[in-house]
């Protein structure tokens, strides 16, 4: 399952890679960043081989909060203005709660855990802002046309299983390290689903541009 995670990944890094040049301005940031974190993946696990997880825990805490960045920055038109605001004043906050995490907790197993947690909260509560933007709004909706639905759709299914099995592993695994893994497992799937929804959004987005 692993590996076919990472082909998953290692897939839709190349494809908005290949449709960059037309994709929607909105959507350029989001494929220029999972491009740049499947490389970064790679380097820390095949090249630099961290074997006692700092650098990934040094990563995701920089990476969660410039990837909620570049999230609310795609939806930021597209969800009421009432919200915007706060949504900017979150992305702050958690680049604050990313660097803390990075200077002070690092040694830290849960270091990045924390950080990915309310990533992936704040994540779900910024679909669910698009989502009744879509349904409160007069405007005629097409989700065949619109990339947006696709990411938005991602991210909730895969943040709302990633809640559960990232703020739950640790507790699990040591009760049964079955059941761990198990739930590991899970969340591999959630990510190759979300990853096939982002790699439609970009097809759409690149549609659009033809």
């Amino acid at each position: 399952m692993e590996i076919l995670y990472t082909y998953s990944s290692i897939a839709l890094a190349i494809v908005g890679i290949i449709l960059f040049g037309r994709l929607e301005p909105k959507i350029k940031p989001l494929a220029f960043c999972y491009a740049f974190m499947v490389l970064a993946d790679i380097v820390i696990s095949y090249i630099i081989i961290d074997k006692t997880g700092k650098l990934y825990r040094a990563l995701y805490c920089i990476q969660k909060p410039i990837e909620y960045c570049i999230f609310v920055y795609t939806f930021d038109k597209s969800i009421s203005k009432d919200y915007k605001l706060y949504l900017w004043i979150t992305v702050i906050l958690l680049f604050i709660f990313g660097i803390y995490q990075l200077i002070f907790n690092i040694n830290d197993i849960s270091a990045a855990t924390d950080v990915i947690l309310i990533y992936s909260v704040l994540s779900i509560i910024l679909a669910l802002l698009f989502f009744n933007y879509v349904l409160v709004s007069k405007i005629v909706f097409d989700p065949l046309k619109s990339s947006l639905f696709w990411v938005a759709t991602g991210l909730l299914f895969y943040y709302c299983g990633n809640v559960f099995s990232t703020g739950f592993y640790h507790r699990i695994y040591n009760y049964s390290k079955s059941a761990a893994f198990a739930l590991y497992y899970l969340n591999y799937i959630l990510g190759i689903v979300q990853m096939c929804l982002f790699c439609l959004a970009y097809i759409i987005s690149y549609r659009k541009a033809l």
